[in-house]
């Protein structure tokens, strides 16, 4: 118990922290990147928009996951010891 009381704050933390650099990425690094890219090889230039798009919904996936387990704050004594962890309440 009194290891919990400090862990589950610091991993909250460390879950906003990388929600924050995912959100980065999508706004402001992701897009640069293809762009770079379509400028150093204009013949794949054609490909920048739908990369963009692709990579943007993948990061869009992880940002829904780390959000859904960063709303789990209690867990079940079950829940500890099967294989598919659920939020207990």
């Amino acid at each position: 118990m009194l290891a919990e009381r400090w862990v589950v704050p610091l991993l909250r933390i460390f879950l906003v922290a990388l929600f924050g650099i995912l959100v980065l990425f999508q706004v402001m690094s992701l897009p640069g990147q293809f762009a770079h890219m379509a400028r150093e090889d204009p013949e794949m230039a054609y490909l920048r928009w739908p990369a963009t798009a692709v990579t943007v919904f993948w990061v869009l996936c992880v940002q829904v996951v780390i959000s859904r387990c960063g709303g789990c704050s209690r867990w079940s004594a079950r829940t500890a010891s099967s294989a598919k962890p659920r939020c207990a309440g």
